[in-house]
């Protein structure tokens, strides 16, 4: 029998968590470990569940998504961070991932884009949904964003082309 790939939801907004609850129980090897709303609780959810993925909004109470994602490593080597968040501007795209996040999903494009990018993060690969990859080629028509970002993006641009996106 295949194991389960264990998942913690972290978000305050409560419909938000259920719309991801039943996105992600759509997958049979998809199991939810438990929530969090704000980031003491996530902390300490991560200390004891050590899952698998961890679905971390950014705009939480008490801790940021930001502070979390970045002591994730020390509180579950196993755990992976895939940012799901309402905010979609570059600065805060890069700062997911140097604090470690695995993918970033703006929320407006949660509904097409959640279980691909679930499944890229767990894979050990980058993902950046619509929404993010649309603003940073915005902003690198002003000048913007880093160097981190853009090989981010180039490797996320090469797997579409090869036909790997999933």
């Amino acid at each position: 029998m295949k194991r389960s790939i264990r998942i913690l939801l972290v978000d305050d907004f409560s419909p938000f968590r259920d719309f991801l609850r039943v996105t992600l129980r759509q997958i049979p090897e998809f199991e939810i470990l438990g929530e969090a709303t704000d980031g003491i609780e996530a902390i300490e959810k991560i200390r004891d569940l050590s899952p698998d993925l961890i679905l971390l909004d950014i705009g939480i109470p008490k801790l940021s998504g930001m502070e979390v994602a970045r002591q994730v490593p020390q509180l579950s080597r196993r755990s992976k961070v895939l940012m799901v968040t309402g905010v979609c501007d570059w600065d805060f795209i890069e700062r997911a991932f140097l604090v470690g996040a695995g993918g970033y999903v703006v929320k407006s494009d949660a509904a097409e884009e959640l279980i691909s990018a679930v499944k890229s993060v767990l894979l050990g690969r980058q993902f950046i949904s619509a929404s993010g990859v649309e603003h940073i080629l915005a902003e690198c028509r002003h000048g913007g964003p880093t160097p981190l970002l853009n090989r981010i993006s180039r490797e996320i641009a090469m797997r579409v082309e090869s036909g790997c996106g999933d």
